[in-house]
């Protein structure tokens, strides 16, 4: 079973097996590659970016990752949703009108603190990729920094990185589901 997009890398691997008739790998693979799209499905990413192509863009991304996503507008319309519903991750524009995104993620950090909430990852985006850019966002409360335009890969890895722990605690879930269910089956 070959899922697309096929990465290169994967592609010589698969024919190598086909070659040599070695396909255990595969399955472990397989059921990796399976348990990680599964937690991601369970993930939320909020894009607030004002921009509609690049809403589309990173929508675009993070559905073909395998990530649920929202979009808002602009600071405040993000500032909103984050108050109603619950994200694991933000990704955040730097310069939106109504409130930037330094603006939006002080008043985020503040809410938190206020609110003894959990500490949302935020992830810069911006076009700005000149030197102190990533000083001023980590400064503002941001996370991490990824500038526009960016790769799909790389967008991955940044959120992978960021939620690691949750994606490792969905991953154990699922692992301890289908033990579970085995157990039901015997």
């Amino acid at each position: 079973l070959i899922t697309k997009p096929v990465k290169r890398s994967e592609l010589g691997r698969i024919l190598e097996q086909a070659i040599t008739g070695s396909s255990e790998d595969q399955v472990v693979v397989d059921k990796l590659l399976t348990a990680r799209l599964n937690a991601y499905a369970k993930l939320n990413v909020l894009v607030v970016e004002d921009n509609a192509v690049n809403q589309e863009v990173a929508l675009g991304m993070l559905a073909k990752i395998g990530f649920n996503a929202d979009v808002a507008d602009n600071g405040q319309e993000g500032l909103d949703i984050l108050a109603e519903q619950h994200f694991d991750l933000v990704l955040m524009d730097c310069q939106m009108p109504v409130l930037d995104g330094y603006e939006a993620t002080k008043a985020i950090r503040e809410r938190e603190i206020e609110n003894s909430q959990a500490r949302i990852p935020i992830i810069a985006l911006t076009a700005n990729a000149m030197i102190g850019d990533s000083e001023k966002c980590l400064a503002a409360g941001m996370d991490d920094y990824l500038p526009k335009p960016f790769e799909e890969h790389m967008l991955e890895e940044k959120i992978a990185f960021w939620l690691s722990t949750r994606i490792t605690e969905l991953t154990n879930e699922q692992d301890s589901d289908d033990v579970d269910d085995v157990d039901a089956a015997a």
